[in-house]
């Protein structure tokens, strides 16, 4: 399991999303807890994130991200982790995400996703489970 998704962590920034693909050349992942990951790259970063995400997917993964439900409105920073098999752990960190990602931006930007569900919390929080919608698979 990587902990990619922690853009304050040293060494797991923006700039190690590549690195992190080329290391785990022919993965495909079942589950990527992406968390709200989505809201920190500018629009071509997360273009680039997406491209490369879509080459470890299968028809079958799922994808969980924390999304804005207005990108309008300011979008607190946290940070979570899975603390056991049945808890995750999430913590404030004070400050707001750069880029605040409505669920129609994130559908716009990931066009091989589809919401399959969603669920709107405190703060602007917007939980997201997506799936792929890719058919022809190799």
């Amino acid at each position: 399991m990587a902990n990619l998704f922690n853009p304050a962590a040293p060494g797991h920034g923006l700039e190690s999303v590549p690195a992190f693909f080329d290391s785990v050349d022919g993965a495909r992942f079942d589950v990527c807890f992406l968390w709200d990951y989505i809201n920190y790259p500018d629009n071509e970063a997360f273009a680039e994130f997406v491209s490369l995400l879509t080459d470890h997917v299968h028809e079958k993964t799922r994808l969980y991200a924390i999304g804005a439900y207005s990108a309008e409105l300011p979008l607190r920073g946290y940070r979570y982790a899975i603390a056991d098999a049945d808890r995750v752990a999430i913590r404030p960190t004070g400050g707001v995400v750069p880029q605040p990602r409505s669920r129609n931006e994130l559908v716009k930007a990931m066009h091989r996703y589809v919401v399959h569900r969603a669920a709107l919390r405190r703060d602007n929080r917007l939980e997201l489970l997506l799936r792929t919608t890719r058919t022809n698979w190799s």
